[in-house]
């Protein structure tokens, strides 16, 4: 009988947070912290071997931090609802929405067809829609959403282009697959909920310095960035990393 990886960590989590929680002692932490730690643990293993779904793990401190007397259950639910999370929850229903009505695939066709059909501008093109739409979804799905895109492209110049010109096709798919990975990244600099980590960004300083970082506040600063970062980026790959005519 083959055991699944995610019945070991069903009870490999608990078990391992009983044993922190009893029998492991650091000098450095009082009661509270090592009992943080052993909640920490059981999460991550559960999170790891999927043992249950992510969302229901993400309860745990809901029923344990209570009990251990960590934080009373008011000022632990209290941060499931922190205006960050809400922030970027609503970052997701609007990507959602992207995905299901295939916007992003028509903004990314349109920026397309707008630069024209020149090689460095083809990648130019990819590497404006990629990023946009980076300002708005997640860098990781946002490259699935190009990547089909992109390779639909790449085929259709390589079938086109035969001899000495075979070798433009190639170094167009290096690029325009380049472009992809390192604009979706520049893109989620844009916006506040670009990427996970502003979001964590904008918690620490309001609870460190007591700053609040709005959504304007930050596109002030991360749009000109980023848009400084995706002309570099263009400029180095069409040039340098792999030059087209």
């Amino acid at each position: 009988m083959k055991i699944s990886l995610s019945t070991i960590g069903l009870f490999l989590g608990p078990l391992s947070f009983l044993l922190i929680l009893f029998f492991v002692e650091y000098p450095d932490l009082n009661s509270e912290a090592l009992a943080m730690l052993a909640l920490a643990t059981w999460m991550a293993i559960w999170w790891i071997t999927e043992a249950l779904p992510i969302a229901a793990t993400a309860f745990l401190p809901l029923i344990v931090m209570p009990i251990l007397k960590i934080l009373p259950i008011g000022n632990v639910s209290a941060n499931y609802m922190h205006p960050t999370v809400m922030l970027y929850m609503g970052g997701f229903l609007m990507a959602t929405g992207i995905e299901k009505w295939n916007l992003h695939r028509r903004i990314a066709l349109s920026i397309i067809n707008l630069i024209g059909t020149d090689l460095r501008t083809i990648v130019l093109g990819f590497i404006l829609a990629t990023g946009f739409l980076s300002m708005w979804i997640s860098n990781s799905a946002t490259s699935l959403m190009m990547l089909p895109i992109g390779l639909a492209v790449v085929k259709q110049f390589h079938e086109q282009l035969s001899g000495k010109k075979a070798k433009l096709s190639d170094k167009l798919g290096k690029n325009i697959m380049l472009g992809i990975a390192y604009s979706a990244s520049i893109g989620g600099v844009a916006t506040l909920i670009g990427t996970p980590t502003n979001t964590i960004l904008a918690a620490v300083v309001k609870e460190l310095y007591g700053y609040s970082i709005g959504f304007n506040e930050w596109l002030l600063f991360g749009f000109p960035l980023s848009l400084i970062l995706i002309v570099i980026c263009w400029w180095y790959l069409v040039n340098f990393a792999n030059p087209l005519p």
